[in-house]
């Protein structure tokens, strides 16, 4: 993604997540930067990775990253800026050989090259910053059961944000061949994706990995389309034998002030509206502890979450 630092400089962010057991990553990588109005090169470098295996505590010394059996994954957050004059479509994409030959949605995945990429039109927005994702990519799953996934995207001038399936892609952006019965649009049979949200719903009933690839794209407040993102990642199905928490739980119970209630999890208020609300979350395992984290504070600036409880917690949440 990017962001704007003026005088036509743009600070660009790459991050990418590293299965423990998988191959090393370089340092630094050149990422292409094409537009209509010229094309070039630039550099991206990392200081190295930080661990964020989706373990409890006392079990990450167990993890890949540290020698262990236990999945492990680590994130590079690699940097570089670039100075960009005004043009109305520039293109800056990474193209590598990182794709898993264990993804089960892929023809032939282990031959085949990732490419992603983001866009931006400096021409209609001068000095705009892309969308980015608040939630990280590690998605270990229980096979079987219900999965509720949000891309968590901002954007940080408040720009509209639309979420859209797309297909894997290889070098020069050419969509990668599916397996039958899927499609860069239908990735996981029967899953769904909230255009408006990011919010993804599904259930894995076969172990594996199985990869997803989401746009987000970006539009001012005349409907002109500035600028995109996207995300290219796994889900990997376990075969559990621990219950996750209760999908069914956490709705809007209890609200008050100045908002209606649209459905289980959704409100709507005017602008200068306020609000509050309870979520109840709860496990079936009566001895496991809740936590819950939220991006609240991207999306709603000055908003408050607070969590009471160890199962079930309440989350309170006013704004």
């Amino acid at each position: 993604y990017y962001d704007c630092l003026g005088n036509n400089q743009y600070k660009i962010t790459l991050v990418v997540y590293r299965d423990c057991s998988g191959i090393n990553l370089n340092s630094s990588y050149n990422l292409t930067v094409a537009s209509p109005c010229g094309n070039s090169t630039m550099t991206v470098s990392t200081p190295g990775g930080t661990e964020i295996s989706q373990l409890c505590d006392v079990q990450l010394p167990n993890s890949t990253c540290n020698g262990g059996s236990l999945p492990g994954i680590q994130q590079y957050i690699y940097t570089g800026i670039v100075t960009r004059p005004p043009c109305d479509s520039w293109t800056i994409s990474l193209t590598e050989q990182w794709r898993n030959g264990a993804i089960a949605n892929l023809v032939q995945p282990g031959n085949k090259n990732v490419y992603i990429q983001a866009v931006m039109n400096n021409s209609l927005a001068p000095c705009d910053h892309s969308p980015q994702f608040t939630s990280t990519a590690i998605p270990y799953v229980c096979a079987g059961y219900p999965i509720s996934y949000s891309y968590g995207a901002f954007d940080p001038e408040g720009d509209s944000l639309t979420y859209t399936f797309i297909s894997a892609m290889n070098i020069g952006a050419v969509n990668l061949p599916y397996q039958p019965g899927f499609s860069g649009t239908q990735p996981i049979t029967g899953i769904t994706l909230d255009p408006h949200t990011g919010q993804v719903n599904f259930t894995l009933n076969a172990t594996g990995n199985w990869v997803v690839v989401v746009r987000v794209d970006e539009f001012d407040a005349q409907g002109n389309h500035i600028g995109s993102v996207m995300r290219d990642m796994q889900f990997i199905a376990f075969p559990c034998t621990n219950v996750p928490p209760d999908p069914t739980t956490g709705t809007v119970t209890g609200l008050s002030g100045e908002a209606v209630q649209t459905g289980p999890r959704s409100i709507e208020m005017c602008e200068s509206g306020d609000f509050c609300f309870d979520a109840v979350i709860s496990d079936p395992n009566s001895g496991n502890i809740l936590t819950a984290t939220s991006n609240i504070s991207q999306n709603l600036p000055g908003a408050t979450l607070t969590v009471t409880g160890v199962n079930p917690i309440t989350c309170h949440v006013c704004w």
